[in-house]
């Protein structure tokens, strides 16, 4: 029961994003640039040497963050409305509603 629960999360976490990018252009664009960042800054976060950065590399980082910023905002607000949604629908169907 469990499993099938986090089963349904995810696919619903997948389909929220799957829409978002199909729909709304900044969450789209805040994607594109967010996987072009981390391509560029994938070797210094996986290297095992001490971390240092150049004015170039500190730029991408806070491009990244700010990207990540943007995604995880219009996304929290479709996660909140599809959880409403799907809560109405599951109090109609236990007809409690």
């Amino acid at each position: 029961m469990q499993q099938a629960i986090i089963d349904f999360i995810e696919d619903r976490i997948k389909a929220i994003a799957s829409t978002l990018r199909k729909t709304n252009g900044e969450y789209a664009q805040a994607v594109k640039i967010r996987k072009e960042l981390h391509e560029k800054i994938d070797p210094i976060i996986t290297s095992e040497k001490q971390l240092t950065l150049d004015k170039c590399d500190f730029a991408d980082f806070q491009e990244f963050l700010q990207q990540e910023y943007i995604i995880a905002a219009i996304e929290q607000s479709a996660f909140y409305k599809q959880g409403y949604l799907d809560c109405v629908d599951l109090l109609k169907r236990l007809g409690v509603l």
